[in-house]
C-alpha cells in the first residue's frame, strides 16, 4: 500500500475546495425507476425526486436543504433517505429494492429521526443506531450509505462531526499516518467509523495549520472528498 506523507495530502488538497468540489458535487440522475419501485411501495414521493422530469440534478447543498426540512419535522425521514440512496448509488440499482423494502414502514420513520437527530451531537450514538453487535438496523444499508445519511444530518456545517466513510474514504486514510492499519472492510464496527473520522479532522487540522494560504479553511469533508477521489482513480 502506498504510503502518503502530510506534506503529500497538503499539496492534493490545495486543488480542491469546499465550494466545488464538496457543496458543489452533484450528479444528473434517472427518476423513473425509483418513482415506480416508490409508489409499488405505497410511498408518496416528493420533490424534487417526486417531480415531473425524468431526471434531476442532486448535489450536497439540495441534501442539506432536505436534512433542515427533517429536522424542522417538515419531511419524512424516509423521503429524504430516499434521496440521499439516489445520489449515492447513481445508476446503480443493486439493492435498492431491498433498501426500499426495509425503510418504507411508518414506523421506520421516527428511528430514522432519532438516528439523524443522534448524528449532530454523538456519531457514536447515531452509528449505533444504524448498525449494532454486527448488524445493520436496515437491511441492505451499511455504513456506505447510513454514514452519509449521518453526514446530511449535520446541514452542511463545517464543524459537523459526522462525516461519510465508505471503503475509498478508508482505502485512501488507511495509507496515512492518521488512519494507519484502518480497517478497509465494508461493513465495519463503530471503533473503525470513530477513528476514521478522527483522522479526517486530524488530516484537516494539519492542512488548516500547514502554510498553505488555499488551505487556511480546510474542513473534514473536503478531506473525505479528497480520499475518496483518491482511491476511485487508483
Amino acid at each position: 500500500m502506498e504510503t502518503l506523507t502530510l506534506d503529500q495530502v497538503h499539496h492534493e488538497l490545495t486543488s480542491l475546495s469546499r465550494e466545488k468540489d464538496v457543496l458543489n458535487q452533484g450528479f444528473e440522475l434517472g427518476t423513473s425507476w425509483w418513482r415506480d419501485e416508490l409508489r409499488r411501495a405505497g410511498m408518496e414521493v416528493l420533490p424534487p425526486l417526486g417531480g415531473d422530469s425524468t431526471s434531476i440534478y442532486l448535489d450536497r447543498r439540495t441534501l442539506f436543504a432536505l436534512a433542515s426540512e427533517v429536522i424542522d419535522g417538515s419531511r419524512d425521514p424516509r423521503d429524504f433517505t430516499f434521496h440521499v440512496l439516489l445520489w449515492g448509488s447513481g445508476t446503480t440499482r443493486r439493492n435498492n429494492r431491498g433498501r426500499i423494502d426495509s425503510l418504507i414502514a411508518p414506523t421506520t420513520s421516527p428511528a430514522l429521526l432519532d438516528a439523524l437527530q443522534a448524528a449532530q451531537t454523538s456519531p457514536s450514538t447515531a452509528f449505533d443506531a444504524f448498525r449494532s453487535r454486527g448488524r445493520n438496523t436496515f437491511a441492505y444499508l451499511g455504513p456506505a450509505y447510513f454514514t452519509k445519511l449521518m453526514y446530511f444530518a449535520g446541514q452542511g456545517r463545517p464543524t459537523h462531526p459526522a462525516l461519510i466513510v465508505d471503503r475509498r474514504v478508508l482505502a485512501t486514510l488507511a495509507g496515512t499516518e492518521p488512519g494507519s492499519g484502518l480497517s478497509t472492510a465494508a461493513n465495519y464496527p463503530r471503533e473503525t467509523y470513530l477513528r476514521a473520522c478522527s483522522a479526517l479532522e486530524a488530516i484537516a487540522a494539519s492542512a488548516r495549520d500547514s502554510g498553505h494560504p488555499e488551505l487556511t479553511g480546510c474542513t473534514a469533508d473536503l478531506v473525505e472528498r479528497w480520499a475518496f477521489g483518491r482511491a476511485a482513480l487508483n
